[in-house]
C-alpha cells in the first residue's frame, strides 16, 4: 500500500485504466486507487469503480475504502513481477516521519533541488530534503548487472563498428593507389582521358557490386 498525493501518478507516468485520480477536494474521503493486478485478484472481470474494499493501515482497524480508479501495474524491481497495489490519498493518512517526493522535470533533475528545498521547508521545517537522486540512478542501482551488461555490449558494438570503418578505409586507400598506378600505365600507353574515365567507372562499379554481394 502506498500513500500518495493527486499528482503522483502523472509524475511517475502511471496511466489510468478506469475511473479517475484523487481530487484535491478529497481531504477526508476514504477512497482508494488500485492497480490492474489488484483488480484482477479482488474483482475478476467485474468493474470495481464505486465498490468498497477493506484496508488496514499500520495500527488502525480494518476500514472500508471506495475504489475510484484503476491504474496500470508497476514493479518494485526490473526482474520482479507486478503485485497487487493500493494507493490512498495522503490527505486521509498523512505521514509524519518522512516523505518521498517525486518530480518530473525537463532537463537536469538536480537543478530542481533548490526550489524543492524551499517548498519543503515551507511545508515542514523539521523535514528538509536530505537526498536528491535521479530516477535513472535508482533504476541502475536496482539492476546493476543488467546495466553493466548493456554498457559492455554497447562498447563492444562501438569497437566492432570502428574496426569495420577502419578496414573499409584501408581497402579504399589501397584501391585508390592501385587506380593511380593503372592510370599512369594507361597514360604511358597513350590512352585518352575518356578511356581512362570509362575504366575508372567500370572499376568503381565492380567494387560496389562486390561490396553489396559481400554485405
Amino acid at each position: 500500500m502506498r500513500v500518495v498525493t493527486p499528482g503522483y501518478f502523472k509524475a511517475m507516468g502511471i496511466d489510468f485504466l478506469r475511473g479517475s485520480g484523487f481530487a484535491d477536494t478529497m481531504t477526508g474521503d476514504r477512497v482508494v486507487i488500485i492497480n490492474e493486478s489488484f483488480r484482477r485478484l479482488a474483482f475478476g472481470d467485474a468493474d470495481p469503480i464505486g465498490r468498497s474494499i477493506s484496508l488496514k493501515i499500520e495500527f488502525e482497524k480494518w476500514t472500508p475504502y471506495a475504489v475510484v480508479g484503476v491504474v496500470g501495474d508497476t514493479r518494485w524491481a526490473l526482474d520482479s513481477e507486478a503485485v497487487a497495489e493500493a494507493y490512498i490519498p495522503q490527505a486521509v493518512y498523512p505521514i509524519h516521519w518522512y516523505h518521498n517526493v517525486v518530480l518530473r522535470v525537463s532537463g537536469d533533475p538536480f537543478a530542481a533541488a533548490g526550489p524543492l528545498h524551499k517548498v519543503a521547508s515551507g511545508y515542514d521545517r523539521k523535514m528538509p530534503p536530505f537526498r536528491v537522486v535521479a530516477m535513472r540512478t535508482l533504476i541502475e542501482d536496482a539492476a546493476p548487472e543488467l546495466f553493466l551488461a548493456a554498457k559492455l555490449t554497447w562498447h563492444a558494438s562501438a569497437g566492432i563498428l570502428a574496426m569495420l570503418v577502419l578496414a573499409v578505409s584501408l581497402v579504399m586507400q589501397l584501391r585508390i593507389k592501385r587506380l593511380e598506378r593503372e592510370l599512369k600505365v594507361w597514360a604511358a600507353l597513350g590512352a585518352t582521358p575518356r578511356m581512362m574515365a570509362s575504366h575508372m567507372l567500370s572499376a568503381s562499379l565492380v567494387t560496389s557490386l562486390a561490396g553489396m554481394a559481400a554485405g
